[in-house]
């Protein structure tokens, strides 16, 4: 059975103002982009907790406890395949009527981890003219690939472009007897992908598979709003 997951975890502490661990707090987390409730769970005796298996989304995180003012942090963003580390949450005194609200940052580093990556995001994916819309013409936006990478697999960091490892939804999308992902890479819709991850170095245990870079591609989960898109297409009439 293949291991690997396109699914990412956010882990922190809790703590008083004085730095000391508050066990048994509840931490819930809100999927912002569906507006429902992802997970809940109890600090355990070291004033941590951690929800993984969790889809890339902008999540909000809420921290509960009596006696304690009510901590919540919106707009904490995982990426595909993420495993976020937040900073520590300090619980101030006071009624739980009471609640503290603070904005993530604009740019989270991933602390748990050591991989070398870059993310496109479905916001780029949006903005950025493509011809075809093939996906892969997106590879080049990566640190470690070819700035005159083309539609095909870009040789990435020096590597051959076969060892490069492609997933989608954590299942391999790589056909083993060619072991040349590209042929499937174009064949998937712009409007089912979500977003993307391209780890170039450093990657976990988890893909053992090829010795390249691992492409990561999450699909798109649904939001609380209704959209849709359009497209239109132009031949010159003297071709």
């Amino acid at each position: 059975m293949i291991a690997q997951i396109s699914s990412g975890s956010i882990t922190g502490v809790v703590q008083d103002t004085q730095g000391a661990i508050i066990p048994g707090a509840q931490v819930t987390l809100i999927n912002q982009d569906q507006g429902v409730e992802a997970r809940q769970t109890i600090t355990n005796e070291a004033g941590i907790y951690l929800f993984s298996a969790l889809p890339a989304a902008s999540y909000t995180v809420t921290v509960e406890l009596p006696g304690f003012k009510t901590y919540k942090k919106t707009d904490v963003k995982l990426f595909v395949n993420d495993k976020l580390g937040l900073p520590a949450i300090q619980l101030e005194v006071g009624s739980q009527a009471e609640s503290i609200t603070v904005e993530a940052q604009a740019v989270q580093l991933e602390t748990v981890s050591g991989e070398r990556s870059g993310v496109v995001t479905g916001r780029q994916m949006a903005d950025i003219a493509l011809n075809g819309r093939n996906l892969t013409a997106l590879f080049k936006t990566v640190p470690g690939a070819p700035a005159d990478a083309g539609l095909g697999m870009p040789t990435i960091n020096g590597q051959r472009n076969n060892q490069t490892n492609f997933t989608v939804d954590g299942q391999t999308f790589t056909d083993s007897g060619v072991n040349n992902p590209i042929n499937f890479g174009y064949r998937l819709s712009m409007d089912s992908v979500a977003e993307f991850k391209v780890s170039t170095t450093g990657q976990s245990a988890e893909f053992g598979r090829n010795s390249g870079a691992q492409i990561q591609v999450a699909t798109r989960q649904g939001t609380q709003e209704f959209h849709g898109g359009g497209y239109y297409f132009k031949r010159e009439e003297g071709w």
